[in-house]
């Protein structure tokens, strides 16, 4: 079976636009996964698909979003984490998973998964992470098919790249407004050993000095309003 090139390049270009959304809508890094993901299984017509993300700092891999599998089950595909981590620079471009790792997820997925698509996403020279789609049939993909493909990861790993970054802006802006919430809270607290009752009565103690010099500046006034009145007009 191969994909009509007509229908795939239609279909591409909706998909296309609906990645394109996410890349403009400010969503979190899964819910964009959960559009790219979407859009690669319906593209591709597989019941099954996944998403896994490498760690920024080290060569291993989790599964950040999923389609047509209950959670329970999603344990099940980790022999494509250990495949990819046994790769020293990543996959390069689209490849098929190995029959005898379909063979044995099949196994526990009690459902017969004939073939697998790999679809690497990959930013500049690193690897973002890769896109599984699983079929029940077999797809005969030509070249032109899997242009449309690589030109679609390319979208996706935009995306992503964007999701991550808008993610890291995030969390920094939420640090530091725990930072400034902190000194501020520092700047209101009393000095370290400063027993509450102190504190009281030194708030009592300046009231009491702030209401005794209203007074005198009052009694001045009236001080200076007296001379005034007894004075009388000039001699001539």
């Amino acid at each position: 079976m191969s994909l009509a090139l007509y229908d795939f390049r239609l279909r591409q270009r909706d998909y296309l636009l609906n990645v394109g959304r996410a890349l403009v809508s400010n969503l979190s890094l899964r819910a964009t996964l959960q559009v790219i993901l979407r859009a690669a299984v319906e593209m591709l017509q597989g019941p099954v698909g996944l998403v896994a993300l490498r760690h920024p700092d080290e060569a291993t891999y989790d599964f950040w979003a999923s389609y047509g599998l209950p959670p329970a089950q999603v344990d099940l595909f980790s022999p494509l984490l250990e495949d990819l981590s046994a790769r020293q620079d990543g996959p390069q471009h689209l490849y098929l998973v190995p029959a005898a790792t379909l063979q044995s997820i099949s196994a526990g997925l009690g459902q017969v998964l004939v073939q697998g698509l790999a679809l690497p996403m990959r930013w500049e020279r690193d690897l973002l992470g890769v896109i599984f789609i699983f079929r029940t049939q077999p797809l005969l993909l030509t070249p032109d098919d899997r242009q449309i493909l690589d030109n679609f990861t390319d979208f996706a790993s935009i995306a992503v790249h964007n999701a991550r970054l808008y993610q890291a802006v995030n969390q920094e802006r939420q640090r530091l407004a725990r930072i400034l919430e902190h000194s501020a809270d520092a700047h209101r607290a009393p000095p370290p050993g400063c027993p509450a009752g102190v504190q009281r009565r030194r708030g009592a103690g300046a009231d009491a000095g702030a209401a005794h010099r209203a007074h005198e500046r009052r009694r001045d006034a009236a001080h200076r309003l007296g001379r005034g009145a007894g004075a009388g007009p000039p001699s001539r």
